[in-house]
């Protein structure tokens, strides 16, 4: 739309100037001449408006399409990361469960006088607290992930909002530019 105008505004001073095979004379041709005089500069302005307007529009999408990009990133990892904590909360419960059972086999044994059973099932506990251990620790790493995901979402959305605020104020911006032009079409 910018270009439209700089190519009405560049034919309507060829026509101010008496360039071209478009040359008027008589009253008509002077109030058209007044006319084009008085909107010459405001075709300026609009041509400038609509730059302006343009590239605040071609910034935000570039701000968007980044800011969404950085949102599926931070969506993808709050996935993988709710995934890591569920499994770890699996592994965790099926852990403490082995733990219950070989405490109890080992309590067992100890009652038989079994000191070999009893040991081997101690050292299946043992190694079942280990794993509850090792799920704890991937759980709570899980969540930490899941934490930074939601910020990075967070950063994301920011950044969103701060784009589409600098756009709607970098497109108030230009349309104060272009209003010059309105009382004068409304005129014509």
């Amino acid at each position: 739309m910018g270009t439209r105008a700089q190519e009405i505004q560049s034919r309507l001073q060829a026509i101010e100037n008496g360039v071209g095979p478009q040359m008027w004379r008589g009253r008509a041709a002077d109030g058209f001449a007044a006319l084009l005089a008085e909107t010459g500069p405001d075709l300026t302005r609009l041509a400038t408006s609509y730059g302006l307007a343009s590239q605040a529009l071609a910034t935000y999408a570039t701000e968007l399409a980044a800011a969404q990009d950085a949102a599926r990133a931070a969506g993808a990892a709050a996935s993988t990361a709710t995934e890591d904590r569920d499994r770890a909360g699996t592994d965790r419960d099926t852990a403490e469960s082995d733990a219950r059972q070989h405490s109890a086999a080992a309590a067992d044994a100890q009652l038989r006088l079994d000191p070999v059973g009893a040991q081997d099932a101690e050292l299946r506990r043992s190694d079942a607290l280990q794993r509850v251990n090792t799920a704890r620790a991937a759980a709570d790493q899980a969540e930490r992930s899941l934490a930074a995901a939601q910020r990075n979402a967070d950063e994301a959305a920011a950044r969103r909002d701060a784009a589409a605020a600098r756009c709607i104020r970098e497109l108030d911006e230009a349309s104060t530019a272009g209003d010059a032009l309105r009382g004068a079409w409304d005129a014509f």
